[in-house]
C-alpha cells in the first residue's frame, strides 16, 4: 500500500530514516513528506512510533480539476462506502492552492465534502455527519495547480499532538520539532542533555521518551484509521487493541542506563509547567527541571562522549525586542565558552542576525522551518581548551 508521510520542512531525512528502520519500502524524500510503500498494517507503527512526522495519509486517487465542478465529479468517482457507513462522521481538509476556480482551500473542501454526502444520500438515503474534532473518516484534499490528491488521513489529528503537554509557554517547539532537532544533534542517548532555556520543558521531555523508548503517540487516545471500515486495498485494519499489545511488547531502556537530562529556566512557572508536563508524558523520573537564568547555567556533568548543550532562544519578532535580545544571545555564548567544555553546542533560531552575538562561528548551520519562521539549527564546537590544542591531542 502507498503512503505519504508529512513533516514539517527541513525534518525530511529525519523521518525518512525512522521510516528506513521501520521497514518502509521504496522510500521517496520530498520538500514537506516522505512517500513509501509498506503493509496495512504498517499503519500502527507509522502513527505509532514516528517522532518526526505530521500526518501519515493514504493516496485514494489523483486527477485534473480546473474548477468546484470539477472537483465535484472527482470526489465522486471514489465509493465512500467501503471507509465508513451513511451513518458515520466524516472531515475533509484542504492544503495547497488550485487553479483560479479552486484558489480558495474552503470552498475546495466543501466540494468534496457536498460529492460525498451526495453520494451517500443518492444510494442510502442518508448521510455521514460532519465531525470536524474526530470524525470516523478523516479526508485529505492537496492541491496543487490543476493537479488533485484525494487522500485518508490515517492520523485525523496531528501526530505532534502527542497528549502530554496541556500548558506551553509563548513560540513553543511542536513536539515532532524538537524530536528532530534532538535526532540532527546526534546524541547517543546516552550522555548528558540540557536545555538551558527550556520553556515548557518540550526539548528535554522527548529527549527523555527517546532514551527510554517510548514510542511518541503512545499517549494518544485516537488515531483515524480507528474508524475506517477497512483499507483502501480491502484488508482488515490493526485496531485499537492491537495497539495496546504493541505498546506492551516494545522493549525500554533500564532506568539504571537513562542518561542526565535537565532543564532550567528563569520563569518559575515555565519550570511548574514543564515539570506537569514530563508528568503526563511519563518522564518526570529521568528529567530534572530548574529555576535558572541563562548566566546561572553553571556545575554542570561529565559530557562524556556526546553531551548536548541546547538552546531555543526567543527570535525577536516584536518591534524593539532585538536589542534586548542581544544581551540574552552573549550570554548564551558566555555559556558554551565558559560552561560547555567538552559538549556538543546548539542553537535553534528564527533570527541569524541576533545568532551573531553569541560570539562564535558555527560548525554548521541547517535550516529547519519552526511553523512559517525559517530557522536555523547551528551547531558549535565546544573544545576543553583551544582548537588548536585539540587537534594536537589527537
Amino acid at each position: 500500500m502507498e503512503f505519504f508521510v508529512t513533516t514539517s520542512r527541513g525534518l525530511e531525512e529525519c523521518l525518512a530514516q525512522e521510516i528506513l528502520d521501520l521497514g518502509g519500502q521504496d522510500i521517496v524524500t520530498v520538500p514537506g513528506g516522505v512517500a513509501l510503500q509498506g503493509d496495512p498494517s504498517m499503519l500502527l507503527q507509522l502513527n505509532l512510533q514516528l517522532t518526526t512526522a505530521l500526518r501519515v495519509l493514504v493516496p485514494l486517487a489523483e486527477g485534473s480539476c480546473h474548477n468546484g465542478n470539477d472537483l465535484y465529479d472527482f470526489a465522486l468517482t471514489i465509493d465512500w462506502s467501503e471507509f465508513i457507513d451513511s451513518n458515520g462522521t466524516l472531515a475533509v481538509q484542504c492544503v495547497g492552492r488550485g487553479t483560479e476556480g479552486l484558489r480558495h482551500s474552503r470552498y475546495a473542501s466543501l466540494r468534496v465534502k457536498d460529492a460525498i454526502v451526495d453520494q451517500f444520500r443518492d444510494r442510502f438515503g442518508e448521510r455521514p455527519d460532519v465531525d470536524r474534532d474526530m470524525p470516523q473518516l478523516a479526508v485529505h484534499l492537496h492541491l496543487r495547480d490543476e493537479h488533485a490528491l484525494l487522500s485518508l488521513d490515517s492520523s485525523s489529528i496531528s501526530l505532534h499532538k502527542r497528549g502530554y503537554r496541556l500548558q506551553s509557554g509563548p513560540a513553543a517547539l511542536r513536539e515532532t520539532l524538537g524530536a528532530g532537532v534532538i535526532q540532527y544533534t546526534g546524541w547517543d542517548k546516552r550522555s548528558p542533555f540540557v536545555d538551558f532555556m527550556c520553556g515548557s520543558g518540550t526539548l528535554a521531555i522527548e529527549a527523555a521518551r527517546l532514551a527510554l523508548g517510548i514510542p511518541a503517540g503512545s499517549n494518544r487516545e485516537h488515531f483515524g484509521y480507528w474508524g475506517w471500515n477497512q483499507s483502501p486495498d480491502g484488508s482488515t485494519l490493526p485496531g485499537e487493541n492491537d495497539h495496546l499489545r504493541f505498546l506492551a511488547e516494545l522493549p525500554r531502556t533500564p532506568k539504571e542506563e537513562m542518561p542526565v537530562i535537565l532543564g532550567f529556566d528563569q520563569d518559575p512557572e515555565m519550570v511548574d509547567i514543564a515539570e506537569e508536563n514530563a508528568e503526563r508524558a511519563g518522564v518526570s523520573d529521568f528529567v530534572k527541571f530548574e529555576q535558572r537564568a541563562v548566566e546561572d547555567t553553571k556545575d554542570l556533568p561529565d559530557p562524556l562522549t556526546h553531551g548536548v548543550l541546547i538552546c531555543n532562544p526567543p527570535y525577536g519578532e516584536r518591534l524593539g525586542n532585538e536589542e534586548d535580545l542581544k544581551e540574552v544571545y552573549s550570554a548564551i555564548g558566555d555559556v558554551y565558552k565558559q560552561q560547555g567544555q567538552g559538549y556538543h553546542g546548539f542553537i535553534l533560531t528564527g533570527n541569524t542576525g541576533l545568532a551573531k552575538s553569541i560570539g562564535l562561528r558555527a560548525s554548521r548551520r541547517r535550516p529547519i522551518w519552526n511553523g512559517p519562521i525559517e530557522c536555523r539549527l547551528l551547531s558549535y564546537e565546544l573544545y576543553s581548551g583551544t582548537k588548536r590544542k585539540k587537534a594536537t591531542a589527537s
